[in-house]
């Protein structure tokens, strides 16, 4: 039930709405400890493109009320926790965080600033997406109330965190399909969400004229 859930980042994360304002150039320090010992990011809090995590290739970030977020081109994602301190990645718990200088984040609205994230994604992939904001205001299948998936209009057979799916899209909706014969439908005109058969959340659906 958990990897249906999880694969339908399609990016491989799930990105968290309700986004808030950072002063330009400050810099977040996270401090974090995982299996292998503690290990230090300084993330920009302008966002954008940034090598983090000692990995070659750039990742995509982004500020949420709750965390950052950040995405690469090869569908990889993180976020990590404000609140809780828990650093995600690919939706499998990696460290636990703290944030010495979270003070230098202001809280106001700056969506543009999480879906022009989005978007710079899907610009380097060259590929496009349906974009599902669906909400658990009980989080009985989400980590949070409000989730952000981006699903690959190419549909077919893809890998998300590790598992293969098949996802299939109609006129009317999206059918995703895992190798533990879990189902998951998301119903365009409905706005809602099942998994295996019982509602999972409501959602709301943009660029759906990317399936014409």
């Amino acid at each position: 039930m958990q990897n249906l859930i999880k694969y339908l980042t399609s990016l491989a994360f799930i990105f968290l709405l309700f986004p808030m304002s950072v002063f330009a150039g400050e810099v977040v320090k996270v401090e974090c400890t995982n299996s292998n010992g503690p290990f230090t990011s300084l993330i920009d809090s302008d966002g954008g493109k940034q090598l983090l995590f000692s990995q070659p290739s750039p990742w995509n970030v982004g500020f949420a009320k709750d965390g950052i977020f950040g995405a690469d081109k090869n569908g990889n994602g993180f976020f990590i926790n404000f609140v809780t301190g828990e650093f995600l990645n690919n939706s499998n718990k990696y460290a636990d965080c703290k944030f010495p200088n979270i003070e230098v984040l202001e809280n106001n609205n700056t969506v543009d600033a999480v879906m022009n994230t989005v978007d710079a994604v899907m610009i380097e992939k060259e590929v496009e997406y349906i974009e599902a904001e669906c909400h658990d205001p009980e989080m009985n299948y989400f980590d949070s109330e409000t989730m952000l998936f981006l699903l690959d209009t190419a549909g077919g057979k893809q890998t998300f965190l590790g598992e293969e799916a098949d996802i299939v899209f109609t006129k009317d909706k999206v059918v995703i399909n895992d190798n533990y014969g879990n189902q998951g439908i998301m119903d365009f005109k409905s706005g809602k969400m099942y998994i295996n058969g019982k509602k999972a959340a409501d959602c709301e659906f943009s660029n759906l004229e990317a399936l014409n």
